[in-house]
């Protein structure tokens, strides 16, 4: 399925962070991607890209992203997410270059304002069942807030956010799902409590990537 799913929407949680944005599209590497309408200059970004990611990169803007990467259990696809705080060089966009080319899997785009650091928690390289599990941790002093990212290698229908999670945008591509999700008011997530999404397709793998926002 061509096409780019969207969803926008400003939501103030804790006081401290605000949800600006978030989009989809698929890859037809080298890939223009731009930020949800009102972004600023030192706003937070994350670019995930849960399927052909082997030698993918971020260019263009100012530079300077951190990339986690994974691969999946059963699959073997590569996925990475990219984070960095905003420059005012990266405004224009950037370009994801050297992805596989993919109708059927896109790449997000999240923008959150207040935060100026994340931290990779818990990631899950994937296993067949209805559950995708992140393994708690304890939350930092200055935690602004969760975010998680997911992919499901099915698209027939959308995973259940975990509890206290506000689902974000929801992007059907093809054979895939692909989810975002965040906690916005750090005082709800319990120290050490795995954070689960749940009821995705019975028989196919999901992965999935936990940040902490500081």
């Amino acid at each position: 399925m061509r096409g780019a799913g969207l969803m926008m929407m400003r939501t103030q949680g804790g006081g401290s962070t605000t949800f600006i944005g978030a989009n989809s599209t698929p890859v037809i590497s080298p890939q223009a991607l731009t930020f949800p309408a009102g972004t600023q200059g030192t706003d937070y970004a994350f670019i995930f890209l849960p399927f052909g990611a082997q030698i993918a990169s971020i260019t263009g803007g100012a530079g300077g992203w951190t990339a986690d990467a994974l691969n999946w259990t059963n699959y073997g696809y590569a996925a990475k997410v990219w984070r960095k705080q905003l420059e005012s060089g990266d405004l224009a966009g950037v370009t994801l270059s050297g992805a596989t080319n993919s109708d059927y899997m896109p790449v997000l785009v999240g923008v959150w304002r207040g935060p100026t650091a994340a931290t990779l928690r818990s990631s899950n390289p994937g296993a067949v069942g209805t559950t995708c599990s992140l393994t708690g941790f304890t939350k930092s002093p200055s935690s602004k807030g969760l975010v998680s990212f997911v992919s499901d290698r099915d698209a027939n229908l959308m995973a259940t956010p975990p509890a206290g999670f506000s689902g974000r945008l929801s992007a059907k591509h093809q054979y895939f799902t692909d989810q975002v999700a965040d906690l916005l008011v750090p005082s709800n997530y319990i120290n050490g409590a795995a954070v689960e999404w749940t009821d995705f397709q019975n028989g196919t793998d999901q992965i999935g990537f936990l940040y902490e926002l500081s």
